[in-house]
């Protein structure tokens, strides 16, 4: 991502700028509007809508405060002995978007997505969590350090996609040869 060819990678520099500018030139030459309101000129390592890019060690991710937070907050729901699921919902959608930059973490959660759906019309009303479940956000909770994503890893020649929802997961996947994937970028 170029950080390679700035002076000093540990100092904001004027090159930033720049790179920022011929990105916006070209979606206004797309006529792709630009949000303003979603700009960051905040400086190197700020968390932008919840993502954060780190200045030198090239990963993406939420922020380590933010999956500390994730991981406390599971805990204090495991804690319980009974919980709302609607709780458990809501917590779920905050793990869920830590592993969207570790796709592979989503697999660890399956009976949570059907518990979730079983108590849907009941949402407010306190439920013993069953083990599986409980053995499932302990998991997701467990590898939150591991939900990052390396800018700096070599292309993989495998293309997944996938989508998690109250009725199961969905998954797809196809091999391609890396030159393949490499020019899709373009």
């Amino acid at each position: 991502w170029s950080a390679e060819e700035r002076k000093n990678p540990l100092r904001y520099d004027a090159t930033v700028s720049s790179w920022m500018q011929q990105v916006e030139a070209g979606f206004s030459r797309l006529h792709v509007p630009l949000n303003h309101a979603k700009s960051v000129d905040d400086g190197m390592g700020v968390e932008f809508q919840g993502a954060t890019l780190h200045p030198t060690q090239h990963w993406l991710g939420t922020s380590v405060a933010r999956r500390v937070m994730s991981t406390a907050c599971t805990f204090a729901v495991l804690a319980r002995h009974e919980v709302a699921p609607i709780t458990v919902e809501r917590l779920n959608g905050k793990l869920g978007y830590d592993d969207s930059f570790r796709v592979c973490t989503r697999s660890v959660k399956q009976d949570l997505f059907a518990w979730i759906h079983r108590h849907q019309h009941d949402r407010r009303r306190l439920q013993p969590l069953p083990a599986s479940v409980w053995g499932e956000l302990a998991v997701s909770a467990l590898l939150a350090p591991l939900k990052q994503s390396s800018l700096d890893a070599p292309y993989c020649s495998r293309v997944e996609c996938i989508d998690a929802a109250p009725g199961g997961h969905g998954r797809a996947w196809a091999d391609f040869h890396t030159d393949v994937v490499h020019r899709s970028e373009e």
